[in-house]
């Protein structure tokens, strides 16, 4: 089945379009074909499903979630971006231990963060909705505190802040389509 708003190739018995959220109330019994055929005759342009491994011009700030491998794909996104994270408070905590500048916005208090974010990345690796949903505000107040010390702001941080915004926003999508997916046996 395509979707007739976006396009976007969907399961026959698909109730919404995962990419651009059209609702579909056509009956479970038609067809994949049927509906293409219909979609065709009212001028929707059919698009072949992408291959695995390529993403549409934006599915790394937006991923789909309409399918269970896509759903997949944003909870393995959080959680590599959880691991960066940690793995970043973990190396500026060791350089504020080794450096003892009072200028250096972290300290070695900010381990227990980095451990905060191991917990959190394993809890999404295991597609737990709590965790995701933990990692985004940890993440948004960490950063709310972080910006709030003069001399934070730059532009780099900035595209760095909002992709891993994006990253646990994906988490959390994925991590509830994947219980939704579970809820109604598809996987």
């Amino acid at each position: 089945m395509v979707c007739r708003s976006c396009g976007n190739s969907l399961k026959a018995d698909a109730r919404f379009c995962g990419r651009c959220g059209v609702s579909f109330g056509a009956p479970a019994s038609v067809s994949a074909s049927a509906v293409g055929h219909v979609a065709a005759a009212q001028g929707v342009t059919r698009t072949a499903a992408a291959p695995s491994g390529q993403l549409g011009r934006y599915q790394w700030m937006w991923p789909d979630v309409g399918t269970p491998e896509s759903a997949r794909y944003a909870v393995r996104q959080a959680f590599w971006g959880a691991i960066f994270v940690c793995g970043v408070t973990t190396l500026f905590a060791f350089i504020a231990m080794s450096a003892s500048d009072p200028r250096l916005p972290v300290g070695p208090s900010a381990l227990v963060d980095a451990a905060i974010f191991a917990v959190i990345a394993f809890g999404i690796w295991k597609e737990s909705r709590v965790a995701a949903i933990a990692g985004l505000g940890v993440y948004v107040l960490e950063q709310l505190y972080m910006l709030s010390a003069p001399g934070q702001w730059g532009v780099g941080r900035f595209f760095v802040i909002v992709a891993l915004i994006c990253a646990f926003i994906g988490g959390i999508r994925g991590t509830f389509a994947l219980h939704e997916f579970r809820s109604r046996g598809e996987i």
